[in-house]
């Protein structure tokens, strides 16, 4: 799964990773989320400081992709 803010420094490299996903027929996703904070910065922190924006859509994706 790749994440990004709308913020981000720069959303092209999950387009392309997913692009390459895509053409392996790899199961992924690529979910932008809205705007974090008010920079850059802020959305480059998702990760850290976005938690309860993406926590479910990653639990619900590898609950799906993931095998047990």
């Amino acid at each position: 799964m790749l994440i990004h803010a709308a913020n981000d420094y720069d959303t092209i490299p999950g387009s392309a990773v997913a692009a390459e996903l895509d053409r392996l027929h790899k199961p992924h996703l690529l979910k932008i989320y809205p705007p974090l904070g008010k920079s850059s910065d802020d959305g480059h922190n998702l990760l850290y400081l976005g938690i309860p924006e993406w926590e479910p859509d990653v639990f619900q994706f590898l609950d799906a992709n993931v095998k047990r």
